[in-house]
């Protein structure tokens, strides 16, 4: 009785680590959403970054301090937010997207970006903004497909929705 009491148990939590990694809430995949891009973000690195901003009105100061407009088919979401951005010439990128596919582990939330070149002039730094998911995460690290660190960025604040 004791074993099935157990295992009952057992299920419960795996159940609650599922409908909690689905809602973002703990370790686990979650989801992401590329909300909108710019062919040049105008940033002042010479490396690939990741900004994290809580809110749309974040989004909005950062474009106005850096004169650039990004592209959305619709309104933002509440936040927050990830501003993924390519080196641009320093590295030869000029596009880049980021996975909807995503993992929170032990504080810290994986995107997965991958970076593309083309002949096309390569002074641009593109950038892509994703809408995160609400959970508890102290830190953004953005990976390329080979799993190698492109850029990583503290969580400020809240990250519930």
């Amino acid at each position: 009785m004791g074993s099935v009491a157990l295992l009952a148990a057992a299920g419960g939590l795996a159940a609650c680590a599922t409908v909690g990694n689905a809602l973002g809430i703990g370790d686990g995949p979650v989801l992401v959403e590329q909300v909108a891009a710019a062919k040049d973000c105008r940033g002042p690195q010479t490396q690939d970054t990741v900004i994290v901003l809580p809110t749309a009105a974040e989004v909005g100061k950062l474009q106005l301090d850096r004169n650039f407009r990004l592209t959305f088919p619709g309104a933002l979401p509440g936040g927050p937010f990830a501003l993924v951005e390519a080196a641009g010439q320093a590295d030869g990128v000029n596009g880049l997207a980021v996975s909807r596919q995503a993992q929170v582990d032990h504080g810290v939330l994986y995107l997965t970006a991958s970076y593309f070149a083309s002949a096309a002039p390569k002074a641009a730094k593109p950038c892509v903004l994703v809408a995160l998911p609400p959970g508890r995460y102290q830190q953004v690290v953005v990976l390329d497909p080979t799993r190698a660190r492109r850029a990583a960025a503290p969580v400020r604040g809240r990250t519930a929705r």
